[in-house]
């Protein structure tokens, strides 16, 4: 049996990408980017499709073979249930994802540094939607 990374297993996992309405979420994007600067601790309802792009890009880069949400998905990363209640603060999470090891010394996470900010702070926004 072959064990496949987690990159490996987030590659077979990834649909073909296609090309997109992103500039339809440009105005959310940009009410996400001030919540990032005010560190907010709440999603406006501007946020929807922002949040809705979150959880596709939270299928499609494969994020559940890691990690759980309502106590589905994988156990190799920890739970992201409740990740507002730990730390609210968006622009965090775009860092994050942009270079994991460089902002939580050990991380294993791999880099998601080839997703654009925007899709970054989409996936943080649909997290943080999550709730406790």
């Amino acid at each position: 049996m072959t064990h496949l990374g987690c990159a490996e297993r987030r590659a077979a996992a990834r649909p073909p990408r296609r090309g997109g309405l992103l500039w339809l979420l440009f105005p959310a994007a940009l009410a996400s980017a001030a919540l990032a600067g005010a560190q907010a601790q709440e999603i406006p309802a501007e946020s929807d499709s922002l949040i809705r792009l979150g959880a596709q890009l939270y299928q499609r880069e494969g994020c559940p073979l890691c990690h759980r949400i309502r106590g589905e998905g994988g156990t190799v990363g920890p739970a992201l249930d409740g990740i507002a209640a730990r730390r609210p603060d968006p622009a965090w999470y775009v860092r994050f994802l942009q270079d994991p090891a460089a902002v939580v010394q050990g991380s294993v996470m791999p880099p998601f540094g080839h997703l654009s900010e925007t899709h970054r702070m989409a996936l943080a926004t649909y997290l943080l939607a999550l709730g406790p």
